[in-house]
C-alpha cells in the first residue's frame, strides 16, 4: 500500500531536506522497493562514521575481530588522499541529509588529485534517482562517461 504524506516524510526524515524535488510517482515505486540494495553490514558502517564523525572502515567490535581483519584494534582511517590514476567526479546535493555538503566538500578536499569534475546541484539523496530535473544526469554525467568512459 501506498500512502503518498507517509513516503514523502520518510524522504524527508531519512534522505532530502525537500522532497518536492523528486517526483511523486518515482516516489512512489522507490519506496515499494525500500530499504532493498543496502546490507545490514552497509547501513551499520554508515552508521559508525555518522556517530564518530570519522572516515575509517568498518569497526567489527571487538579489539580481536580488528585485529585479525586490519592487523590492529581499531579499524584504520580510509585516505582518499592515496587514490592516483582513476578521474573521480562528484556531484553534490545540496539538500542531501545523508552525503551533506560540507562532507561532499571535505571528499572534494581529499581528491583534488584526481577529481576531474565537481559540481553542487540542489539535490537531495534520493534525487539522484528520482529528481524532477534529472538534467544533471543528461547533461554532466553523461559528458563525463562519454569522456572518461567511452565505450558508453
Amino acid at each position: 500500500m501506498y500512502i503518498p504524506n507517509i513516503c514523502r516524510l520518510g524522504n524527508y526524515l531519512l534522505a532530502d531536506y525537500d522532497p518536492n524535488l523528486n517526483r511523486e510517482d518515482s516516489t512512489q515505486v522507490y519506496f515499494g522497493h525500500f530499504p532493498s540494495g543496502c546490507s545490514v553490514k552497509q547501513a551499520a558502517h554508515f552508521s559508525q562514521a555518522a556517530n564518530t564523525h570519522e572516515f575509517k572502515r568498518y569497526d567489527f567490535g571487538t579489539n580481536v575481530e580488528n585485529l585479525l581483519a586490519y592487523g590492529q584494534t581499531k579499524p584504520p582511517m580510509i585516505d582518499l588522499t592515496k587514490i592516483s590514476g582513476i578521474p573521480v567526479a562528484l556531484i553534490a546535493g545540496t539538500k542531501d541529509h545523508l552525503s551533506t555538503i560540507e562532507d561532499t566538500r571535505w571528499a572534494k578536499k581529499q581528491l583534488e588529485k584526481v577529481l576531474v569534475h565537481y559540481k553542487e546541484y540542489e539535490l537531495g539523496h534520493l534525487s539522484y534517482f528520482i529528481a524532477r530535473d534529472m538534467s544533471y544526469f543528461t547533461k554532466d554525467v553523461i559528458k563525463l562517461l562519454k569522456q572518461y568512459h567511452p565505450i558508453i
